[in-house]
């Protein structure tokens, strides 16, 4: 009988930890989305100089852990990236993932007849130095993109 419930117990448990780790990606995209709507209200609040400014801060409001906003035109030029200030006047229109993807590319296409949208692609995770999935969130504001991912 003891076994019994030993063996129940560990298979509680890892459902317990399976369908938190499945709540927390839930969450993290949740996250994502809130971050960049975050933006977009400071945008409506204080105009785009001063956000485009915020923005561009390395540590700055808009960066929580490895979520972080960037801003690019419809041309796909960078407007603000504060982990690639280097990137900003640069354009992103031929920028492929490690599939060769043009996701940026992608993301201007489908924004051209919706106000958001989901983009998955390949990229280079700093943490852990590998090709991992993202998946990059892009809002369409006025003249511009705001964008925001999360790694799978």
């Amino acid at each position: 009988m003891k076994n019994f419930f030993v063996k129940w117990g560990a298979f509680l448990l890892f459902c317990a930890l399976f369908f938190s780790m499945v709540e927390l990606s839930a969450a993290s995209k949740d996250e994502v989305k809130a971050m960049v709507k975050k933006v977009e209200a400071y945008y409506k609040a204080n105009g785009r100089e001063k956000t485009f400014a915020e923005v561009q801060k390395d540590k700055g409001q808009f960066e929580k852990g490895e979520l972080y906003v960037y801003i690019f035109d419809m041309n796909a030029t960078v407007l603000a990236h504060p982990k690639l200030p280097s990137w900003v006047g640069k354009s992103f229109i031929n920028l492929k993932d490690a599939d060769g993807k043009f996701f940026i590319k992608e993301a201007l296409d489908k924004l051209k007849t919706q106000k958001e949208c989901w983009i998955d692609y390949k990229w280079n995770n700093p943490e852990t130095k590998k090709i991992g999935l993202k998946h990059g969130y892009f809002l369409k504001v006025d003249d511009f993109v705001l964008s925001c991912g999360i790694w799978e």
